[in-house]
């Protein structure tokens, strides 16, 4: 799943790249640096109001969560 982003780079979400985190997917850009990711909710844990699940942008790319 390759897309450009509103800065003009090529990003790649890669699904279960990182079972060693737990995540589900995870987004790198074109140097191979991850940007962001994304986590089911850990098995057996109940979050009141919430699905649990997490989408986590790195702290260098805040500009893509706009």
């Amino acid at each position: 799943r390759k897309f450009v982003a509103s800065d003009g780079q090529e990003y790649r979400w890669s699904w279960r790249t990182n079972t060693a985190e737990n995540l589900e997917w995870s987004c790198i850009n074109a140097s191979r640096v991850a940007v962001a990711w994304y986590a089911l909710r850990i098995p057996g844990e109940n979050y009141a109001n919430s699905s649990g699940c997490m989408l986590g942008v790195e702290e260098p790319y805040p500009h893509l969560a706009l």
